[in-house]
């Protein structure tokens, strides 16, 4: 479970809001003033991200909690977003190209151009049934697990021998 604190911005009946701070890497790395990624989060600045939580935690607005996400609907969930767009704009573009010369008089660039398209709009629209399909799912929601300021004692192991 990935782990992040954020702060309750709404409590509406069952609904959480909470306000998550992006974080970047670069604030910790020594090539900070000479990384592109640090000088791009200079002018975009801190953005904050407001999104909805499922929990039963009794919070209340202000309260500083920890939020958490599966790893493997993070990882299932970006290889639908990232991975399926680019294999369809390859396959329509490829299948554009070796249809059109023998079925149509245009020119195969036009024709694999027109391919990359129409499997980016297929993209868009299989992406779109993705989400609505499974925007209620549980495994894909953020969770609040626990108020932030709760310290948790880990269990003291003895090894045995």
């Amino acid at each position: 479970m990935l782990e992040e604190q954020a702060t309750v911005v709404a409590v509406e009946n069952e609904t959480i809001l909470v306000e998550v701070q992006r974080q970047s890497v670069c604030g910790q790395c020594a090539a900070n003033k000479g990384c592109g990624t640090g000088v791009l989060q200079k002018v975009l600045g801190n953005k904050r991200n407001i999104f909805r939580v499922i929990g039963d935690l009794p919070v209340k607005v202000g309260d500083s909690v920890i939020v958490g996400i599966n790893e493997n609907a993070l990882v299932r969930g970006s290889l639908v977003i990232y991975a399926v767009p680019i294999l369809l704009v390859i396959l329509f573009a490829l299948l554009g190209e070796t249809i059109a010369p023998q079925s149509m008089s245009i020119n195969s660039d036009y024709a694999s151009m027109t391919g990359a398209l129409v499997g980016l709009a297929v993209s868009i629209l299989g992406l779109r049934w993705y989400n609505r399909k499974n925007w209620k799912n549980a495994d894909y929601q953020a969770v609040l697990l626990r108020h932030a300021n709760i310290i948790t004692i880990q269990p003291e192991y003895k090894l045995l021998g």
